[in-house]
């Protein structure tokens, strides 16, 4: 049975990741894919591993052979993320609402397969997993700011940072 684990399951989209496929047959080609939805559109990204003869591919020591990245990279299946096929061309991955996580979706196939793929045919999966990936700090609070002209959002740590006595300054 093939097993698809991530860790951690829930990060700071700048805090690496670790995955790895196990109870893969011998010299296995398979595809890893992720998958995202962010305010209604998709965004895909994939990438081709021969297992190292045990039967196992982790994206940290193996390398990628083909897909939207190539070579070792830990992170690759995010940072080469691109909207799916269905989507308009040119279409940035943004987070809208940054206290909620980016949900990503894993998934392994047997095989090499592009994007393209994956929305023509319905292919097998060995294995699935999803990661929630943070754009905030549970620590952190998120302040609307808006006086006279000035409109933005300040970021602070919880209980932290307190006004002081001078009434435009911060300690």
């Amino acid at each position: 049975m093939v097993t698809l684990t991530v860790y951690p399951k829930s990060t700071l989209v700048d805090e690496k990741i670790s995955i790895e496929v196990v109870g893969l047959q011998p010299n296995s080609l398979i595809t890893l894919r992720a998958s995202a939805t962010e305010c209604g559109k998709t965004y895909d990204s994939c990438a081709h591993f021969q297992d190292d003869g045990s039967g196992y591919v982790h994206t940290n020591i193996n390398s990628s052979l083909g897909g939207t990245y190539s070579g070792v990279q830990s992170m690759g299946l995010f940072t080469s993320m691109q909207p799916a096929p269905k989507e308009k061309r040119g279409t940035r991955l943004l987070k809208k609402d940054v206290t909620t996580p980016l949900i990503t979706v894993l998934r392994v196939y047997n095989g090499f397969h592009t994007i393209k793929d994956f929305y023509k045919s319905s292919l097998k999966v060995l294995a699935t997993t999803s990661v929630d990936r943070w754009y905030m700090n549970e620590d952190v609070e998120r302040i609307p700011v808006e006086r006279g002209n000035i409109r933005g959002i300040l970021f602070k740590p919880k209980g932290l940072l307190k006004m002081s006595p001078c009434k435009n300054f911060l300690c």
